[in-house]
């Protein structure tokens, strides 16, 4: 039932509706932030990338084909992006 609410959020967000968008951000972000604190362990760097996963997310909206893909295309983002920040961290 959940997913096939975000598939239909999803496709609304696409077509422009912001409202989709919202509740759609709102259904995602708990898991996302979930997975990005366990990868990171860091309560300020997890809200930063969370947040950073989100903007890219919106801008890349269009680009979730089928939009079945939804949840593993966002994990895999938030998934990239900490491991951008684990491999700076691995620098200093």
């Amino acid at each position: 039932m959940t997913e096939q609410l975000e598939q239909t959020l999803l496709i609304e967000a696409q077509q422009g509706d912001e409202n989709a968008y919202e509740d759609l951000q709102l259904m995602l972000q708990p898991a996302i932030h979930r997975f990005v604190q366990r990868m990171l362990n860091d309560p300020m760097l997890t809200e930063d990338i969370v947040q950073e996963v989100f903007i890219k997310f919106y801008q890349h909206l269009g680009n979730i084909d089928p939009p079945e893909k939804l949840r593993p295309y966002i994990y895999r983002m938030a998934r990239n992006r900490c491991y951008d920040e684990l491999r700076r961290m691995g620098r200093r």
